[in-house]
């Protein structure tokens, strides 16, 4: 599997996931999931586009005497809600909540469908951007997809 065909199936599970979509819906009415396999970087998607997800294809570890393929994808997900309420000395911003959120709904969407795509497990990073894009909030992921493989698969696919 290519990395490109791979995060066009990610976009798919994030896209038909009910668990996410429920949540899109109570939190977001009216607004569509919006997913992109890539994006123009001097044009990327603004708050008008939330709630979304990119798609990266980043890289892939294959080859003779490897017993796992490692397919690398970057996404990025984004939420835009920049109600703040006050209470006493605390102030909090709910675009802190939502991102958090939709970022562990997305994740549990993939882990349920792993094994569906091919793969045997998965690790990945994330970290959140709450600053430089307010009212968005930004949560973006490093996956790596791990795909045992026997001497009579292809090394290279």
């Amino acid at each position: 599997m290519n990395e490109f065909a791979l995060a066009r199936r990610l976009a798919e599970v994030l896209e038909t996931d009910p668990e996410l979509s429920a949540w899109i819906g109570s939190k977001y009415p009216g607004r569509p999931f919006s997913t992109y396999l890539g994006m123009d970087n001097r044009v990327p998607p603004g708050e008008s586009a939330c709630p979304f997800a990119i798609l990266f294809p980043d890289g892939k570890t294959a080859g003779d005497g490897v017993a796992e393929k490692e397919h690398v994808i970057l996404m990025r997900l984004a939420v835009a809600n920049g109600a703040v309420t006050k209470s006493g000395s605390r102030t909090s911003y709910a675009g802190i909540e939502d991102i958090t959120s939709f970022a562990d709904l997305a994740v549990a969407a993939i882990a349920r469908n792993v094994f569906s795509l091919g793969l045997d497990w998965f690790r990945f990073e994330r970290e959140f951007d709450h600053v430089n894009y307010f009212p968005m909030f930004v949560a973006d992921f490093r996956f790596v997809f791990v795909q045992h493989v026997s001497v009579t698969d292809n090394q290279y696919d």
